[in-house]
Formats: C-alpha cells, structure tokens, sequence
C-alpha cells in the first residue's frame, strides 16, 4: 500500500508553489519583459531564413568549406533569364530590339552583363583563329600545304615522270580537309550562334548575369521587380508578346518565400486552433489566456536563444515555432487540468480556495510534466549529436523550446493564476467531457486491451522491419521541391523554354562545379587530366559535357603558334601556288594568316566573356569550370552521390579545390544515412533515462517505455503501409516521436502512482482528457506543415502526424490497461 504521506519532492514542490502565488506580480513582469526584449529584438535585428543548401551541412564540411572559398574567389553565378514570346517573328524582333536596350541600361551595380546569344565567345574565337588552332594541327596544315606545292612544281616540270607511290593520306589533301572542315564549323558558330532564337523565330532568350549569390533572395526581389517593370514596358508598346523570367535567381526567391510563408502560416494556425480547443477544454477564458501568456513567453525565449546561438533559421528549423507551440505548450495543459480538478474538489468556491489549489495541482503536475519534457528535450537533442547542421540547429532549438516552455508553465502559468485568483476571476467549471468519455469507452477487460495492444505492436514490428529492410529512403529528389503557385507557374515557363530552346539553355545547370588552383601553371596539364578521363566516353557515358579554363580563351605556346603561322605565309606566298587549279587556291587562301599577329592577352578579351576567370581579387586564370553530363538526373539522388564519387576520385594539384552544389547535396545525403543510426539511438536511450530518474525504475517507468516504443512501431508500420519515403527532413520524425510519444504515457504513469488504486476509469477520466488534448495541439503544429508549399516539410508533418496518433493510442489504450494488470498481480498472487 503505498505511503499517503507527503514525500521530501513533494513539501519542496509545495514551498516553490507558495513562493509563486506570493511573488507572482515580479514572475508576470519578468514573462513581460521578455516578450518586450523579443519584439525589440525582431524590430531591430529579425531572424533571416537561409535556404541555401549548404547551410544545412556544419561549416567543417569539406564541400561547405571547398564552396566557401570558392564564394570568396569566384564571381557570383547568379542569373536571371528572359523569355521573349511574340505573335510573330516581325514582332519578336522589334520588340527584341527594346527589350534589349532596356536590359542593358538597368542598374548596373546588380547586373555584371547582358547575354543575348551565345556567339561572344565563338565570335572571338573566330576573330583570333589562328592562334587558337592547336601547335599539332598548324604544322599539320604546314606540311600539308608544303606538300602540295612540291607536288605542283613538280607537275609543272615537263620532264617530271612520277615513278613513287601516292603519298600517304595522313600528309595530303584528306588531313588538310580535315582541318578545313573544322574552320568551317568554327565560322559557322560565330556567323550563327545557337539557343537564343526558337526556330520558328517567335521567341528569344536573353541571359543576366548578377552581381550576387542566387542564394541572396533579397537583392534578387528588386532586380526581378526591375525586370518586371520592364517587360509590362515592352508588353505594351508591342501587343501580343508576352516575357516572362526564369533562372536561379528567380528559383530561390520562390523557394525561400514559400518556406517563410509556410512557417507564418503554419504558426498561426496552429496558435488559432490550439486556442479554440482550449476554451472548448477548460471554458475558461482568462485561465486559458494565462496558459498562452505562459506559452507566449517560453516561444519568446526561444527565439532569443536562436537569435544569439544560432542567428538565422534554416529550411528545416523554419518551421519549428508551429512545432514548439504545439508541444511546448502540453506541460501547461496538465497543469491547468490539475488547477480545476483542484478548485473543484473544493467544497465551496472563492478566491482563497482558487489560490489554495495552485500549490496542489503543481505538486502533482510537475513531476509528469518534467518527464515529459525531458524526454521531448532528450529527442530533440539527439539531433544535436549529428555533424548535420540542419539536424542540429533543429535538435538545438527544440529541445532548448521544450524546457522554456516548462519553464514558463510553472512559472508563469501559476503566477497568472495566483492573480486571476486574487480578483476573482478563476469561476469553477464542470469536468471537462472529454475524460469522461474516454473513461466510459474503455473496455471492461484489461486482458483484452493487452492482447489487442500485443497483437498490433507483434503486427507493426513485422510491417516495420520489412519497410526498413527495403530501404526507404527516397530517390527522388523532387520530393523536396516545393509547389506553390508562383512554382507551378514556374515551371510551365521552364517547359515553354525548354520546347522553344530545345533544352539546351536550361540543361546542365544541376551539375555545375568550379575548381580553383593556386597557381596558374597547373591550368593546362589539370584540365588535360580532366578532358583524359572522358577520352574513352563518348555521348551521354561522359562524366563532363563542358570543362572550360583560360586557355579556352587566351590560348598556350602562342608564340611557336606563330612561327608555323610564319611559315605558312611564306608557304603561300610561293609562285608555285599559280599550278593549284582556281578552287583549291580559294580554299587555301582562307589558311593565309595576317601579315602580323600579335600574341593574345587577356586584355583583348572583352569583359563579359573573361568575367567568370577573373576572381575578386582581380587575379586572372586560375579557375576551371565543369559542367556534368547528362547522364546524371537532376532528381535523382543516387545520381547526384555517383557524380560526387566521380568527381571526387580526379586527382588535384595541392591546394587545389572543388565545389559546388552537387557535393553539397551528396553530402547531405551520405550524413543523413550515417547519423540517422545514432541519432535515434540516443534519443531512445536518453528518453529511457529520463523516464527511470523521474518516474522510477518500477511499473510506472516500464510500461511508459513499453507503450512509447509500441507507439513508435506504429508510425514506422503506417508510414509503411501508407508508402512514405524517406528523406532527410521527414526522419526527424522518428526521434521526435520517440521522446513525445513516451509525453502521454509518462503523465498517465505519473498520476496512476498517487491514484492507481481508483482503476483505469479515473486514470482517464480526471487525465486522460487533458493527455488527449496535448496530443491534440502537437498534432495540430505538425498538421499546420501541411499546408506548406515545400512537399519535403509536408512529408515530415505527415510522418509526425502519424507517430503522434500511434503513440497516443497506445498511451490511451495500453498503459492504463497495463498498469492496472500490474497493480492487481500482486494481489491475485496472495494466498
């Protein structure tokens, strides 16, 4: 029979709650303070968001590092493109000639060029030609050209007989048609480049290059909005055309302006519905507008933690003030529960007795309550232990949420009720109905409820295992996209261009990497090394479709270039040249260099081309770029691993470096496999700790374990069962859930350990309801996610969802079931 005498926790508990009721009015001005300090704080310094991939990743990561320092060298590559559709090729062309105008002419500080087809480069190329053809190919045209004219004043010379044999091919006319043909294609790509006109003509592509990261959303707001003035401009004064905006620029301020809608969104939402369930709970409005002041103050100090820690929010912790609200505030729903069965067990209502009831419920509620949230604190700080920065600073601030917000429910809280009471204002209000229901729904039989509950778990704990074993993680990158409006939007134009264009001007882009050497020497042999590794690769098996360096623009060994360019003059300039029939002397004639040839530098190169090799600090050359072929898909996440792999066995000089958003994204995913194992593991240990040290080694703390850990076999079988993949932002689930499933049974066991001896139909009864409601808020935060415009935080929100209606459902069902068993056995197995 256990003890009916107050034990050491509990008198502490009961001093702590006197000292509350009396000093409540300086514990009210303190919560007041702080959500004065956070208003300040949001006015003055805010909390940005930063949607850039490599935020995710911790700033030791050899990717984020490599990407870092390339930021600091390389210029930006970020850009807006422009679309031109009109009526007609006519139109298209007039209005062509204005759009272009007006694109050149605006801010040049955000805008470093203006593209309007892809023949700079292949036009400057073609003008310097000769010193651009390679050392081999000059001698070969040499020696071919010197073999003609042999052949011709031979056959000039009446008393020549030819008594040899043919010379060989690789000297004579095949090789230096060869090498004509190959000046044709180069004059054709600068007399008509490709990709900026559709065939039929109707539309035209311009290319901007800005000043900033793609990454930097808030200068890409007014460029587009600048853009956009200008193409209503063009649209007016040439009806019929319509222009619209594509490129990355554009693709990240729709990203990050669907996250912070959906986290704005999401927030007041779940504050909306979570206030409405509670005045529906309790009917009691001032108590309830206490809870929420309690629950506003604990938010508040969260996000100044993060604003200090931290200083920004990223993809994944973006969403957590939904999440926090929605489980922060369940410690605050026991203890108000507690409150009124308090207040009204007393015989006779007033204003003494509704201050007398504080010290009560808090004694009862704050062991569950300190359970619960260590447990969520220990899930969410599993997260912490992970090199994954987007897992941590998530971990990071919902944990340190969790344990603000207990701390404000049994400090604020009370204190706001200690002065409701004091003016009368707390009213006695009947039981709520909703433990009564959940006491006259449970079944008579507890044997029955813990075979049902066996069976289901033995059921989940198969569908679990062969879920697991087929590896769920996703393939598909696109699962992470968002798809709101302006997104859905976007992408048709994305298809407009790419069936205008062929593709051509969209693809690739997914798979772009620049290396950075220290000096420019290593330049040639480095990308020679790279152009090796797809020697043998032909079409779509290349690992590159593009590796570009300074050399393609300021070409090596001009200076032999030159010579042989000499001698070929000279060579021309033979009087033997006469015997040539008419048409091979035209031909030839397009060999003859210019009577002078200055070698090339960097300074005849125009500005828009050299701009990619120039670094900030004005050095020239010593960056390369590379872009993937197509035989990696932009979605598919074992594409983008195998690219990385790839790449990363391509040997570098020293001090040379890689980077890009293709590693980046390869090693989120290699950290999200590596640290999900003890990730998890330490959220289960840990949880089963705080259990032990709170409620004790005994019943109470086995069977809160044992229905937390069903629960969570649970949502892992119907995350199965429903087909949701896994990714990197809906495996926080699982943690998460282990530390907030064992929230409901935890409190169960708690008050079943001063009551147990009044059966399962009280647990749930005076409980119950309130363990029902909690669960109720969390689901509504992570419901909230639902309506986000990113499917990556939709599928975390749908994997919450449903570990937190398994783990309610065992807690409800099993732990009073269980806890009853166990407290009659000793009974039955008395003589």
């Amino acid at each position: 029979m256990e003890s009916s005498s107050p034990s050491r926790t509990d008198r502490a508990l009961a001093r702590y709650a006197a000292w509350i009721t009396r000093f409540h009015l300086v514990v009210l001005g303190l919560g007041l303070a702080i959500l004065a300090a956070v208003v300040t704080l949001a006015i003055v310094a805010g909390l940005p968001l930063r949607s850039d991939l490599s935020s995710l990743l911790p700033p030791s990561a050899k990717s984020v590092q490599d990407l870092e320092v390339l930021k600091h060298r390389s210029r930006s590559f970020g850009n807006v493109l422009v679309m031109l559709e009109a009526p007609t090729a006519a139109v298209r062309e007039a209005a062509a000639v204005e759009l272009e105008a007006k694109l050149r002419a605006f801010d040049h500080q955000a805008i470093s060029a203006v593209s309007i087809d892809d023949g700079a480069t292949a036009r400057f190329i073609w003008a310097h030609r000769f010193v651009f053809a390679s050392v081999d190919d000059l001698q070969t045209a040499r020696d071919a050209l010197a073999e003609k004219l042999r052949v011709a004043r031979l056959k000039a010379n009446p008393l020549y007989i030819d008594l040899d044999d043919p010379a060989p091919a690789a000297t004579g006319p095949d090789q230096l048609a060869s090498l004509m043909k190959r000046l044709d294609d180069a004059q054709a790509k600068a007399s008509a480049p490709t990709g900026r006109i559709s065939p039929d003509g109707r539309a035209q592509l311009f290319t901007m290059q800005v000043t900033f990261p793609a990454s930097n959303t808030k200068l890409g707001h007014r460029v587009i909005a600048g853009v956009k003035r200008i193409a209503r401009e063009v649209e007016r004064a040439h009806p019929g055309t319509v222009i619209s905006l594509a490129g990355n620029v554009n693709a990240n301020i729709f990203e990050h302006d669907s996250v912070v809608s959906g986290m704005f969104g999401a927030a007041v939402i779940t504050l909306v519905l979570c206030g409405l369930a509670l005045l529906l709970y309790y009917r009691a409005f001032f108590a309830v507008g206490a809870l929420m002041s309690s629950l506003f103050v604990g938010v508040a100090g969260t996000f100044i933690f993060t604003k200090l820690a931290i200083g920004h929010l990223n993809i994944m912790s973006a969403f957590l003030a939904a999440i926090v609200v929605g489980n922060g505030i369940n410690a605050g729903l026991v203890i108000l529960a507690r409150y009124y069965e308090e207040v009204r067990a007393a015989p006779v209502h007033s204003r003494e007795t509704a201050l007398a009831a504080i010290g009560p419920a808090l004694v009862g509620a704050i062991p569950g309550t300190l359970a619960a949230t260590l447990t969520a604190t220990l899930a969410y700080g599993s997260l912490i232990i992970t090199d994954f920065r987007g897992f941590r600073h998530f971990g990071a601030i919902g944990g340190v949420g969790m344990l603000l917000c207990w701390i404000s429910a049994v400090t604020v809280l009370p204190a706001g009720l200690a002065m409701l009471a004091k003016r009368g204002l707390i009213r006695r209000t009947e039981s709520p109905w909703l433990g009564e229901w959940l006491a006259r729904l449970f079944p008579r039989s507890v044997g029955t409820v813990i075979a049902a509950g066996a069976l289901i778990t033995a059921a989940a704990i198969v569908i679990a295992t062969v879920y697991v074993a087929r590896d769920p993680f996703a393939k598909d990158w696109r699962a992470l996209e968002s798809d709101s409006a302006d997104i859905r939007a976007q992408k048709l134009v994305d298809k407009r261009m790419r069936d205008h264009f062929e593709g051509g001007v969209l693809g690739g882009h997914s798979f772009q990497l620049a290396l950075a050497v220290t000096d420019r020497a290593q330049v040639p042999s480095l990308v020679q090394a790279i152009r090796a590794v797809d020697a043998d690769r032909t079409g779509d098996a290349r690992l590159f479709t593009e590796v570009l360096s300074i050399d393609d623009l300021v070409p090596r060994d001009q200076p032999r270039k030159i010579a042989v360019l000499g001698e070929i003059r000279a060579l021309l300039a033979d009087p033997a040249i006469t015997a040539l029939p008419a048409d091979e002397r035209a031909k030839l004639e397009r060999l003859r260099p210019p009577a002078t040839i200055a070698p090339l530098t960097e300074a005849d190169v125009a500005p828009d081309i050299l701009a990619p090799f120039v670094e900030q600090d004005g050095s020239t050359g010593k960056l390369i770029f590379l872009k993937g072929s197509r035989r990696f898909r932009t979605w598919n996440v074992e594409d983008r691993v195998e690219f990385a792999k790839e790449v990363r066995q391509i040997e570098l000089p020293p001090g040379a470096i890689i980077g890009g958003e293709p590693l980046v994204i390869a090693d989120i995913v290699y950290a999200m496999k590596r640290d999900a194992p003890p990730m998890i593991a330490f959220s289960l240990l840990g949880s089963i700790l705080a259990v032990f040290l709170v409620v004790g080694f005994r019943r109470h703390g086995v069977v809160t374990i044992v229905c937390a850990l069903a629960g969570v076999v649970l949502m892992i079988a119907a995350c199965a069962l429903i087909g949701l993949p896994v990714h990197f932002l809906d495996l926080i689930a699982l943690p998460i859930s282990i530390g907030i499933g064992i929230d409901y049974a935890v409190n169960l066991a708690a008050r079943d350990r001063e009551e147990g001896e009044r059966g399962p139909r009280h647990l749930l009864a005076t409980t119950g309801g309130a363990v029902l409601l909690c669960s109720f808020t969390t689901t509504v935060g992570y419901g909230s996610l639902l309506l986000s415009a990113n499917r990556g935080i939709r599928a975390f929100g749908t994997a919450a969802i449903l570990g937190e209606l398994a783990c309610i459902a065992m807690a409800l069902l099993l732990a009073p079931a269980l806890l009853a068993w166990l407290r009659a056995r000793p009974r039955r197995s008395r003589p």
